[in-house]
């Protein structure tokens, strides 16, 4: 002990057996003087995962410096073995709190040539297990990071966002229209969206699927409508026999969805608060005739004019005034006349003027 020989051999000539930590121990003890902690410490440490007492000589020690027993990290490489955990950051410490990845060195040291050779055989079929080829671009990409539609088909992050974005694009985003590109598995909304994550474009892309997303399922449901209103895309639910009555609460048009519609861009009849369809339904036929009769008066008066001239040139008996331009038809006498509107007095043959209560016409002619 005195020495630190690391090696105690039994005292009898030629033996070469080695004396266990036990035996020194029993020794130092009947020998009350000597420093027996002093030789343990020197000679013994305790496996940091097993904690047994073991020779410092024979133990093995990894490169975050904790030491074990011999069995110890060879029983830890064959469970990390067996459950497949080879990586070159899953294979560590066998201490199970210590994150040190442990080294072919050591893994050497720990398990031998053999088990060097064999982790090493398993990483290299794990890398080929863990990358695939595009069948969109070709290239070989890691599955890390990649999307597969659950049916074990790989597309790269690149191929699959812009595959997506053109079928946002195109407006095909039903369950049925974004297959998996090798075969007829379809992507879920909750795979088109976790696609569009990697998108730079996520917001905009995002917003657009959901939305025709929604106009797809409005469109194969009987009971989904798009407002009847101009320009307006709100999206409602409605079934015959529940409340006609809708006022839309996007662009606030009222409507009434039982009615028929008035004009081929009106789906449906404009609300009528107060009144039943049928009373509606007599009230429109009333303002269509209004507006029939208006339009036709709205024709003819437009023509007022060149129906008076007309008329005018037709009847020799029948002069526009020339003070206020009313017609006045002469049935006989004379050729001075009185307008019946302005009181306005002229001569009928020469539309003058009669000054003074005096004739500047003769009874048939002028003068």
């Amino acid at each position: 002990v005195e020495s630190q020989e690391q090696d105690i051999l039994c005292p009898a000539k030629g033996c070469r057996q080695q004396l266990t930590e036990a035996t020194v121990a029993q020794i130092l003890t009947k020998a009350q003087d000597q420093p027996t902690g002093e030789f343990l410490s020197l000679h013994y440490i305790n496996c940091a995962r097993c904690t047994a007492s073991t020779r410092k000589k024979l133990s093995l020690v990894a490169g975050c410096r904790h030491r074990f027993c011999q069995s110890c990290p060879q029983t830890h490489l064959q469970n990390m073995m067996e459950s497949n955990k080879v990586g070159r950051h899953q294979l560590t410490c066998p201490l199970p709190s210590c994150t040190h990845s442990l080294t072919d060195d050591e893994i050497k040291a720990f398990g031998g040539d053999d088990k060097l050779e064999l982790i090493s055989a398993m990483r290299e079929n794990d890398e080929a297990v863990r990358k695939f080829k595009c069948p969109v671009c070709y290239d070989e990409k890691p599955k890390e990071g990649s999307f597969t539609a659950g049916c074990n088909h790989w597309v790269c992050t690149d191929c699959i966002v812009g595959y997506v974005t053109s079928k946002i694009n195109s407006n095909e985003v039903s369950e049925n229209q974004i297959p998996c590109l090798q075969c007829p598995q379809q992507l879920t909304e909750h795979d088109v969206l976790g696609v569009l994550e990697q998108s730079e474009q996520k917001d905009e892309l995002t917003q657009k699927y959901l939305e025709r997303r929604l106009e797809k399922a409005m469109d194969a449901g009987p009971d989904y409508h798009k407002c009847p209103g101009e320009n307006c895309n709100y999206r409602f639910v409605w079934k015959p026999g529940e409340q006609p009555a809708f006022e839309c609460p996007a662009c606030e048009a009222a409507f009434c969805l039982a009615c028929a519609g008035v004009g081929d861009d009106m789906p449906v009849g404009p609300g009528h608060p107060g009144r039943t369809c049928a009373e509606q339904k007599v009230k429109l036929a009333q303002d269509a005739e209004e507006r029939r009769k208006y339009e036709a008066w709205k024709r003819d008066n437009d023509r007022a004019d060149e129906l008076f001239n007309e008329l005018m040139r037709r009847n020799a008996e029948m002069k526009a005034c020339p003070r206020c331009n009313f017609g006045i038809e002469r049935s006989g006498g004379c050729n001075h006349v009185q307008c019946t509107r302005c009181s306005c007095k002229f001569c009928f043959r020469c539309l003058q003027y009669r000054a003074n209560n005096e004739y500047t016409c003769g009874p048939y002619s002028c003068r």
